[in-house]
């Protein structure tokens, strides 16, 4: 995948965690948005939605650490890019910040030179947050 790609669907995780965000942080709003859809049946109580977002959030975490982990360059790198436009909204619990911290400082204090620019530039972004 190129870098633009890997921004484009940063962008687009993005926009699917703006609209999960919105429906964890105010019961009235996922009563009104979500709660009635058909495909949100499984999930048609608050307290629900909000253990399977948890799950979902881990599962997408450990995902992300294991592609920063990983030897091929071009993962790493499109992982940082995702994380970069995904930060404002992603990772919403400090355990998991911690997490990708670690893994990112990893990175950024490493040898692979082409890569410490894109962790840096993500570490300030994640400590914005």
């Amino acid at each position: 995948a190129t870098e633009a790609e890997a921004t484009r669907i940063g962008r687009f995780l993005y926009e699917v965690a703006c609209m999960l965000e919105s429906w964890r942080s105010s019961k009235d709003v996922f009563e009104r948005e979500a709660a009635g859809k058909k495909t949100m049946e499984p999930l048609h109580v608050h307290s629900v939605f909000l253990d399977f977002l948890w799950k979902k959030h881990t599962v997408m975490l450990a995902s992300l650490t294991q592609n920063l982990a990983r030897a091929e360059r071009l993962f790493v790198r499109n992982t940082l890019i995702g994380l970069s436009a995904m930060a404002p909204v992603f990772p919403k619990c400090e355990e998991h910040a911690t997490e990708l911290r670690t893994k990112v400082s990893e990175i950024a204090e490493g040898d692979r030179g082409d890569l410490k620019l894109i962790a840096v530039s993500y570490m300030s972004v994640l400590r914005t947050q």
